[in-house]
């Protein structure tokens, strides 16, 4: 066990591998272990006990004997020789990496999961919001008092929570897993799929667990307007979601070959968030469908979006049809969404904010782009003209 240390020291190795010990702030050294008692100007001076067990330098130290022609200079007889101090060693040997303050060391569970431990994090944290919002409501006998929790039943939030405390058992114990398991990183599972790391189980496990729960949830029913549970469903399944791709080289291949392919151009990026905008609508709208004319629309605009877009891709990828044909379906594209966001956000069925909200809104601003840049040949710069709009600096109007 290693001894404790005052506030301010560190144990480090001189040259010859002996340990010996400094202070952060005075660069005092000293052989023996400090007290709290000593102080920092003392420490410097400290004897090893004396004797023949006293210590020998860790290096031997130039200096200038002052009369031309230097020499070893020894050290009085009344002071035992002192540890390197950080001055003499970088002098002699250049800087020692053992005697600069290093930060904290990473700890076994930092080491064994690297950026995936902020990723089991979020999962942690925001299924503990779903339990909590859900374990409340569970409470209440699924009456919620909240408009913005539809069609809310105990059945459903029993399932959330659920749900959620599954969720936070497997968090934990890969968590655990990786604090106290030296071989962590080598431990892997014989699958039909092949080989395969505790990483890329939880991962799997996790997006195919909210990828199910958070559909539900927040398609069905009972969290499909914003709120703490809603947030936080998607939260877990869009860490899942990030841990898998840094996990799963297959998965990692595919997720680079697709974001090559939209960062190429600012067309390719709009149509696969329209796209991405069509398909939420569908689900979005398939609880309305039977109740309301409104979901109806809703469930048409997403299926024929769907089509037109992908129409719209084969034509830009094979040069066919012109770019008048590109220019009409992208002018259909823009008045469809325009009109269902019209109607399913200012109507009915996605007046608060939900998924099909916010697929509504997606899609009028991507249609409206993919129109812009068939119509005048450039891409829109809607970040840089936002911000430009907002800023307070005169230049940036200019």
């Amino acid at each position: 066990m290693e001894p404790t240390l005052p506030p301010n020291w560190r144990a480090a190795k001189a040259a010859d591998g002996k340990e010996y010990y400094f202070h952060e702030v005075t660069g005092a050294t000293s052989w023996t272990l400090p007290t709290a008692e000593d102080e920092p100007a003392k420490v410097v001076a400290l004897t090893s006990g004396g004797g023949e067990d006293a210590p020998a330098p860790a290096t031997s130290i130039a200096i200038d004997g002052g009369g031309g022609g230097g020499g070893m200079a020894s050290m009085p007889p009344a002071v035992e020789e002192q540890p390197p101090t950080r001055a003499d060693l970088a002098s002699v040997a250049g800087p020692d990496p053992d005697l600069q303050a290093p930060g904290p060391a990473p700890g076994p569970m930092s080491s064994n999961l690297g950026g995936n431990l902020a990723k089991c994090l979020v999962i942690l944290v925001a299924s503990f919001v779903v339990m909590l919002a859900s374990g409340i409501q569970h409470g209440r006998n699924g009456e919620s008092g909240s408009i913005f929790i539809q069609n809310a039943n105990l059945p459903w939030f029993s399932y959330a929570v659920a749900l959620s405390v599954i969720s936070i058992g497997f968090t934990l114990i890969f968590l655990l897993m990786a604090k106290h398991h030296s071989n962590f990183q080598s431990i892997s599972l014989n699958l039909p799929l092949g080989a395969t790391s505790l990483p890329q189980l939880y991962s799997g496990f996790m997006v195919l667990w909210w990828g199910i729960g958070t559909g539900l949830l927040t398609f069905h029913k009972p969290y499909t307007y914003t709120g703490n549970a809603y947030f936080a469903s998607w939260a877990c399944l869009i860490a899942s979601l990030l841990m898998c791709v840094s996990t799963f080289n297959r998965v990692k291949h595919v997720w680079e070959t697709i974001n090559g392919e939209v960062t190429s151009s600012s067309a390719s990026k709009s149509l696969l968030l329209l796209l991405i905008a069509a398909v939420t609508l569908i689900f979005a709208s398939a609880d309305y469908v039977k109740s309301s004319g409104q979901g109806v629309w809703g469930l048409c605009c997403g299926l024929f979006s769907v089509f037109f877009i992908l129409v719209f891709a084969w034509l830009r990828k094979s040069g066919k049809g012109g770019p008048a044909a590109l220019k009409f379906l992208s002018l259909v594209l823009f008045f469809m969404w325009a009109i269902a966001a019209g109607i399913l956000t200012f109507d009915y069925p996605f007046v608060p904010t939900g998924n099909g909200f916010f697929a509504c809104w997606v899609g009028v601003f991507c249609s409206a782009s993919v129109l812009y840049q068939e119509v005048y040949g450039q891409e829109v710069q809607w970040a840089a003209n936002f911000r430009r709009s907002f800023s307070l600096d005169a230049n940036e109007h200019v």
